[in-house]
């Protein structure tokens, strides 16, 4: 098959155009009823096998896996390259990918451009125990009913061929039907599009499909825009180590692998190759430490501002479009403290905007904390109080107790005080933390910085883990601190307030604009 001209126009509305006439042909074949029929009763089959009496959705479960994850696609031929692998055996393939490690399969079932087909990905869901996805080009329902239907565990949606409607309705029967979306986005408009969807899991091709040109930056750019409580994926054009480990220095969960493993004669080696250490990598954490995947720092870093009580804080934080908002839940010696009702209304009222909802505790109850994570108020748990590494263990298996709950991130604060060796001890057990992130303050909301050259590159007390900094930051300061610290993230509350008319600091809009402009800017410096 040849390569298609990349000065032809964009390729996948050609791929989509020949996609709906392929569709129409094989309702004539079987129709959209039957299909429908043949998807349910596959997925009635696995819930009423399922211990839990709910779909596992083993695509996703293996994506929020530690670590990077790796899905290897089984691709015979593409429109940029032509053939790529003349002697094509899908299931041989896909068992090596599994010996090696992968995470879960992708399967072209596009057969003009791709030369795939349905019974290759269903041949592979036989041959392999890890979920396979089903890579092709939904234009219609109908398809999404096939994938399940042929033993897909996923299916990919892709943001610039189909419209608002067709998104969440296709997202939203994906699940009904156990199946994860996987929704792919290119332009940055698209991921609030995804989100809005109901994307769980949302995916960057790094591919320009007019010019075949990759740009790792895509990803790395848009990565904020879709916040911890998502999967995030990185799509197309990884080849070497260094790929990988750039990626996963903006936080990326996983990349989707085509055409390097594909063309390696040694896959598993390939993959050993991708997998394995490079120079510049960010530390582990301590040995007791299981930091989550999306810890390790962006080039340029994220930020959170907290404290809000108000409906016009909630507000004022969507027009100043931080990464993280927080909440402080039931703790009365905070002028900023709200009920947990409370912090459920504020929370949704940020639902879908891709901003991480953080809801902070101080010693509280753990089943009051997993009451705002299962009404879907939070994304993740910041605990400010005196919790040990035994209650952050025991909060991280209650949460995980649930798939809404395995996806809440922990952060745990640390107070360092200002003695050069109570500070060492502080911030050595910051690192020990088994929290997915440690947030480093000078005490609870005091707003006062500790001594700053601690977390200094070189510094020996700085901890070798991502870390988020806390205490006397405001839109004036913010950017040497970062200079100074290059934290994970910044977290500012009585930064960003000023006096409100009864004299108490309230949250001032223009500061939290300000704030979230001097981090952008810092970063990008």
């Amino acid at each position: 098959m040849p390569a298609e001209d990349p000065k032809a126009g964009n390729i996948l509305e050609k791929i989509a155009a020949r996609t709906r006439e392929r569709v129409e042909a094989e309702k004539r074949e079987v129709p959209l009823a039957e299909m429908a029929c043949r998807a349910r009763a596959v997925a009635t089959a696995e819930l009423a096998a399922s211990p839990t009496g709910e779909f596992a959705f083993p695509f996703e479960a293996a994506l929020r896996a530690e670590g990077m994850s790796f899905i290897c696609e089984v691709k015979k031929a593409s429109p940029s390259k032509g053939l790529i692998s003349p002697e094509f055996d899908p299931m041989a393939i896909a068992r090596e990918y599994e010996a090696a490690g992968a995470a879960a399969v992708s399967c072209l079932t596009e057969p003009f451009w791709f030369q795939g087909a349905d019974d290759y990905l269903t041949a592979i869901a036989d041959a392999v125990s890890i979920p396979v996805l089903r890579k092709d080009f939904v234009v219609d329902e109908y398809m999404v009913y096939q994938a399940r239907a042929i033993g897909a565990s996923a299916v990919l949606l892709i943001c610039s061929i189909l419209n608002d409607e067709q998104l969440t309705a296709y997202v939203s029967l994906a699940h009904d039907l156990g199946l994860t979306a996987l929704v792919e986005a290119y332009e940055p408009e698209e991921v609030p599009r995804a989100i809005a969807a109901g994307a769980r899991v949302v995916g960057v091709n790094n591919r320009d499909l007019c010019t075949f040109q990759v740009d790792f930056g895509r990803s790395i750019d848009l990565r904020p825009m879709v916040g911890e409580g998502r999967v995030f994926v990185s799509e197309s054009g990884v080849e070497t180590r260094d790929d990988v480990a750039r990626l996963e220095a903006a936080g990326v969960d996983a990349v989707l692998i085509g055409e390097t493993l594909m063309r390696a004669a040694d896959k598993r080696a390939m993959l050993g190759d991708l997998r394995g250490p490079a120079k510049g990598t960010v530390p582990s954490a301590g040995a007791d430490a299981k930091p989550a995947k999306g810890t390790v720092p962006f080039a340029g870093p994220r930020v959170k501002l907290c404290g809000m009580w108000r409906d016009e804080d909630v507000d004022a934080a969507l027009a100043a479009a931080p990464d993280y908002c927080g909440f402080v839940v039931d703790f009365p010696k905070s002028h900023r403290s709200v009920t947990p009702e409370r912090a459920i209304e504020l929370g949704r009222a940020l639902a879908g905007s891709g901003i991480v909802r953080v809801g902070v505790f101080v010693d509280a109850d753990p089943e009051t904390i997993e009451l705002l994570v299962l009404a879907e108020a939070i994304d993740a748990v910041q605990l400010h109080g005196h919790e040990d590494a035994a209650y952050v263990r025991d909060l991280r298996e209650l949460l995980d107790t649930t798939p809404l709950g395995r996806k809440a991130r922990i952060i745990q604060a640390f107070r360092v005080t200002c003695a050069a060796d109570h500070a060492a001890a502080d911030l050595a057990a910051a690192e020990k933390s088994p929290a997915d992130l440690v947030l480093l303050d000078n005490g609870q909301g005091t707003g006062e910085a500790f001594d700053w050259s601690l977390l200094a590159d070189g510094a020996p007390t700085r901890p070798a883990r991502p870390f988020m900094l806390a205490g006397g930051l405001t839109p004036q300061n913010v950017a040497e601190t970062i200079a100074v610290t290059h934290p994970y993230a910044v977290d500012m509350s009585s930064g960003i307030e000023s006096a409100g008319a009864a004299g108490a600091p309230q949250k001032d809009p223009q500061k939290m604009i300000d704030a979230v402009a001097a981090v952008r800017a810092a970063g990008k410096e």
